[in-house]
């Protein structure tokens, strides 16, 4: 509603791109250590903030950190919610490779477009048995698939609707359409994991390729505190593909 790159304000709050997730955040940290030195107050123990710029592709950055300097002894991150984040669900990340014959993969192209772990793909093209083919969908955080349109199974969708392959391609499409196509918490997969306190599984596909004897689906997961890697692997391995 707001332009990204130019603060707004509106009955007092503030609206722009890293308001809430992660600059604004950080900026008050900034701001709140700075009254505190000016109000005098003596710390007993080092107060420091630091400054990552990776968190998205792996945190590269944190053991560049720790090589120069000791570990915190105590930490937290300011970019979240109000009144307070006191946990968060487990993250866990899944490539499924599927097996399949050479005369059915030779109906679909490479699969071109900007697929990354940290965003819903909006936009993929690709020829399906030579004939062209984009989708379009709408890019939003991979924790927030709901919000966005996934241009990988609007693709499966598309191609399985009008006919565009055949075959165990065809099935394999199928397949992601049934498991995953706007079925964002692992109803689809069997794994619709919840609890009270930090709610349901997400699940989002986030980057399909092709590979000369298989697709690769890549996956995203972030499951419920009360539950394990463990229970969301035993319950995935159930519903891939055979193979």
């Amino acid at each position: 509603s707001y332009p990204p790159f130019k603060l707004s304000e509106k009955d007092g709050r503030f609206f722009g791109r890293g308001v809430l997730d992660n600059k604004g955040a950080s900026i008050a940290s900034l701001y709140g250590m700075k009254l505190l030195k000016d109000a005098g107050v003596k710390l007993h123990r080092t107060v420091r903030l630091i400054f990552g710029s990776d968190e998205e592709s792996g945190s590269a950055d944190v053991p560049l950190y720790l090589k120069q300097e000791k570990a915190p002894r105590f930490g937290f991150t300011p970019d979240c919610k109000w009144p307070v984040v006191y946990g968060e669900r487990g993250i866990v990340n899944y490539q499924i490779k599927t097996p399949l014959p050479h005369s059915s993969l030779d109906q679909l192209s490479d699969i071109v477009g900007d697929q990354a772990m940290d965003h819903v793909p909006d936009e993929l093209t690709v020829a399906l048995d030579g004939k062209p083919l984009t989708v379009k969908g709408r890019r939003t955080p991979t924790n927030a698939p709901e919000m966005g349109e996934n241009a990988i199974t609007w693709l499966a969708k598309d191609a399985v609707d009008d006919d565009l392959v055949q075959g165990p391609l065809k099935d394999y499409f199928q397949w992601v359409v049934d498991a995953l196509h706007e079925k964002h918490y692992g109803e689809g997969l069997g794994i619709a994991f919840e609890d009270a306190d930090s709610g349901k599984l997400i699940v989002t596909p986030y980057k399909l390729t092709k590979q000369d004897d298989a697709m690769v689906l890549e996956v995203a997961m972030r499951y419920p505190v009360s539950f394990t890697e463990a229970d969301v692997t035993a319950g995935l391995k159930k519903a891939v593909p055979a193979g």
